[in-house]
């Protein structure tokens, strides 16, 4: 644990003892927030650590990744003892990384609860609320407790800023970082890094550079939210959202998403490989982070406002096409 985390461990203890309290009683957990507003950070790492410290003997967690390509395999391994609370922490969880050939592992994992008499308990991590139905009978277990994370606050978002930089960031401007990105830690941490590279505050909101659109970029990658609703919830960054119409095709496309159809127009019939998208149409990530459900989900989005015009194929283990 990193000086920041063990801040937010006592700066949410009581959160945190509440959702102990609530799997102690055998209740599942859904919890739904936009990508950098440190959903898998608590959940994944302080939660576990705050339970193995407090409850020693009470809970066993195991924590797995809907992008682990073994993800049905691992669940299938899980040994549960008759003594733990048995919590099991389900994370990546999307309508792009499920489907209904998981249906079967749901009714497994709901079985063994039955088993286990309700020992058996779930946190389901989700950037956006899910359909229910995706999870068989875990859905009930999805519906049991649903919770949305709370962005962080002022103070926390001035550790965490001492936390990412050496250099010293005046309360002035902490607030004003504060005020703009909605205490999402990945935007705050993009900001400090532009303002340590010598951006003003000004210029970040008026011109868009490579960090902070990567970061708009992914959260609608990760994300159903359109350039609208980013506008809604970041309105000061609006020169980073600018749908562009598609000459004779009647549809707006984000600048993502005309990268995206431009190359595979250029190479239409042909097929893209992953790599060669992501050079192309992320041409910043050898910079930052890209996650791999960035394309599925970018591609994904594309195809919708595609349909009846175009055709994207998927060819597993080879990449896209347009038709």
């Amino acid at each position: 644990m990193d000086d920041f985390e063990n801040f937010l461990l006592k700066s949410r203890q009581s959160k945190l003892t509440n959702y102990a309290n609530l799997f102690n009683s055998h209740q599942s957990l859904s919890v739904s927030a936009l990508p950098g507003y440190g959903k898998s950070l608590i959940f994944t790492n302080i939660l576990p650590y705050f339970l193995s410290q407090n409850f020693p003997d009470k809970f066993s967690t195991h924590l797995i990744s809907c992008l682990d390509s073994n993800f049905a395999e691992i669940i299938y391994d899980l040994e549960f003892d008759q003594q733990h609370i048995h919590l099991l922490i389900i994370d990546d969880l999307t309508p792009f990384t499920i489907n209904s050939t998981f249906l079967p592992l749901w009714d497994y994992l709901w079985a063994k609860r039955t088993a286990l008499q309700r020992r058996l308990v779930f946190l389901f991590l989700t950037n956006q609320p899910i359909e229910p139905s995706l999870l068989g009978r875990l859905g009930f277990c999805y519906l049991e407790n649903q919770k949305s994370l709370r962005p962080f606050s002022l103070d926390e978002t001035a550790h965490f800023i001492h936390s990412v930089t050496s250099n010293k960031f005046k309360t002035d401007q902490i607030q004003q970082i504060y005020s703009v990105s909605s205490g999402n830690l990945r935007l705050i941490k993009s900001m400090v890094k532009e303002m340590d590279n010598g951006s003003s505050f000004d210029d970040l909101l008026k011109n868009p550079s490579p960090r902070i659109s990567f970061f708009f970029n992914q959260i609608q990658s990760e994300t159903p939210l359109s350039s609208e609703e980013l506008k809604i919830q970041f309105p000061q960054f609006a020169a980073y959202f600018s749908p562009k119409p598609v000459s004779n095709l009647d549809i707006s496309l984000t600048a993502l998403e005309k990268r995206l159809f431009d190359l595979l127009l250029k190479n239409q019939g042909q097929i893209l490989t992953r790599q060669a998208i992501v050079e192309s149409v992320w041409s910043e990530s050898k910079q930052f982070d890209l996650y791999d459900h960035s394309i599925d989900q970018l591609v994904y989005r594309l195809k919708n406002k595609l349909k009846g015009k175009f055709r994207i194929r998927s060819l597993k283990g080879r990449g896209f096409v347009l038709d």
